[in-house]
């Protein structure tokens, strides 16, 4: 992804659509791109989305079971 396109605002329409279904969105990291820009649009650090993953499944699951409210986690693919 490339800025150009984070920032477009079908981008916007349709994260806002999955963060209404309880997605958690993680978004992209500025840095020199793929496509030799630079801005928005890398894909975060590992580390970053596995803490966000473990976050979301720590609310998911309680201690010992599952919680009724449905959560996840969209990572925004570099490329």
């Amino acid at each position: 992804m490339n800025t150009f396109m984070w920032e477009s605002p079908f981008t916007k329409q349709h994260l806002e659509v999955l963060q209404k279904l309880g997605a958690q969105v993680i978004p992209p990291v500025g840095k020199r791109l793929a496509c030799g820009d630079v801005g928005l649009g890398a894909m975060a650090a590992p580390e970053d989305i596995a803490v966000a993953c473990i976050e979301a499944m720590g609310r998911r699951y309680g201690a010992g079971g599952r919680r009724d409210d449905e959560e996840a986690v969209a990572v925004v693919p570099a490329g």
